[in-house]
């Protein structure tokens, strides 16, 4: 067979192969079977990249066959075709943990960090997490290449949060979500803070990072952080948009100052800086001592912007039980996993109406959903709700419902922290705060939140007729 033809040939093997390891990983049959199949796709990838360059084959492949596994299992993640990824990366990986491949510790530790992640967002135990962690720590990190020593660090910490070890994580969790602001000199790496008893009083800046979910999640911990720490003075930099609701939850603290974004200039001399997820560390907190999510269940919803009491009550059924339901994340990362598309809802909707009024609460809608959702009798908000001040109609309107039904999303931290009833729904691979070491429907970060996991990845039919099996339970047949 001609080199040519030999080419076309694998391209065909290794095609099958992949389309039989996506088969694999929705059966949920990772045995012996997957280990060979992924370790065929490694032996026929190996096999292509020496023939497309020319070169013979050896025991130990060479590090631009190495280079072009990576830059593959790149694009594989970039187009989430993460079972294929994982099958690609796990021979490498357990080469690498091995010693059978001898390379630079920086590139081995690329492939396990890589392998790392695909596991998590599979939700998949890593074999070799052990072997990454020990490598991270034993790596010196002496600045030559800051941006991979933050991408350890990130990394780090990710399987820190993902085991519970939320102590240990004061140098690695700045950079999870990194926080650069020049003209301040605030970086991860200038992060700092004297815990000691007798330490001199200071000012000390906390600022927020990632979206409003992460940042209604972590401020639980700034009352707490304060009490602990008295004697120091705290400017806490807030997103414009929760401005109007943690200047009620914090205006009791005498030592707290509130300072929106877009008046950062204004922020005075300070001697420390914090990114509000490092005061997980310094708090000491474990998963079991997490703080309660409750510190907004007394904030008031009445600010200028704000729907009255009589726009609320007319989008609510008088004699069905009222839900919200979110089943889209912003536009943004994991957009893919963490939405569920408007067509795989109808069996829910549809098959619920009887009892359950529903009233969307997604941003953003295409007017073709709009429409379909209108044909299911759904209520859809304005294009001004929640304007200006983020979730300001939608707490009001939590507060008047019987029950809200949330994919990961800013909603499901909302409505988890003000004593509403909730419900989520997750992802196979669900972020770490997700993670639960008792029991599948709970979480401890909000206990109070009923969790409807994935079986499979994508698949959200299960997730769906366990709700409606739920709903059927807890309000079918009663009147509203």
């Amino acid at each position: 067979m001609t080199t040519v033809g030999r080419m076309v040939a694998l391209d065909h093997c290794m095609s099958d192969l992949e389309h039989r390891v996506r088969v694999m990983h929705r059966m949920c049959t990772l045995d012996a079977s997957y280990v060979e199949t992924s370790e065929t796709m490694h032996r026929l990838h190996e096999e292509r990249y020496q023939r497309a360059t020319g070169r013979m084959a050896s025991a130990t492949p060479d590090e631009g066959f190495l280079h072009a596994q990576y830059q593959t299992a790149l694009t594989l993640f970039q187009a989430d075709d993460l079972e294929v990824e994982h099958a690609l990366l796990r021979p490498i990986c357990r080469r690498l943990a091995t010693g059978e491949y001898a390379t630079p510790s920086d590139q081995r530790l690329l492939f396990l960090c890589s392998y790392n992640a695909v596991c998590a967002r599979l939700g998949l135990s890593d074999e070799f997490e052990a072997h990454t962690e020990r490598l991270i720590l034993l790596r010196r990190q002496d600045g030559s290449d800051a941006a991979f020593d933050a991408y350890c660090r990130q990394m780090y910490a990710l399987m820190l949060l993902q085991s519970h070890r939320y102590s240990l994580t004061a140098p690695y969790i700045p950079y999870l979500q990194s926080v650069h602001v020049r003209g301040l000199g605030i970086s991860p790496a200038t992060s700092s803070f004297d815990t000691s008893p007798d330490a001199p009083a200071r000012c000390v800046l906390v600022y927020f990072a990632g979206g409003i979910g992460d940042k209604v999640m972590f401020a639980r911990l700034v009352e707490p952080f304060v009490v602990a720490f008295p004697r120091h003075a705290y400017v806490v930099l807030v997103d414009e948009r929760l401005v109007w609701m943690f200047r009620q939850v914090w205006c009791h603290l005498s030592n707290v100052r509130l300072v929106p974004y877009g008046q950062r200039g204004r922020i005075p001399a300070f001697q420390h800086h914090l990114n509000i997820n490092t005061l997980l560390a310094h708090l000491g907190v474990t998963y079991t001592t997490i703080p309660a999510p409750s510190y907004l269940r007394t904030i008031e919803t009445r600010v200028p912007t704000a729907r009255d009491d009589a726009s609320l009550r007319a989008m609510l059924h008088e004699t069905k039980r009222n839900v919200l339901i979110n089943w889209r994340g912003t536009r943004s990362a994991q957009v893919v996993d963490r939405s569920i598309p408007v067509a795989t809802l109808e069996t829910l909707l549809t098959r619920t109406s009887a009892y359950v009024h529903w009233i969307a609460l997604c941003t953003d809608l295409q007017p073709s959903d709009v429409e379909t959702l209108t044909k299911w009798n759904v209520t859809v908000p304005t294009a001004t709700w929640d304007k200006d001040h983020a979730f300001v109609d939608s707490i009001a309107l939590m507060r008047v419902v019987d029950l809200v039904l949330s994919v990961d999303t800013s909603t499901l931290h909302i409505s988890g922290s003000i004593g509403v009833p909730t419900w989520g729904m997750l992802v196979v691979g669900c972020d770490w705060r997700w993670k639960s070491s008792d029991a599948d429907t709970q979480s401890n970060w909000y206990p109070d939140v009923r969790l409807f996991r994935q079986t499979r990845r994508r698949e959200w039919t299960d997730v769906l007729s366990r709700i409606e099996g739920a709903l059927q339970s807890e309000f079918g047949g009663l009147p509203g």
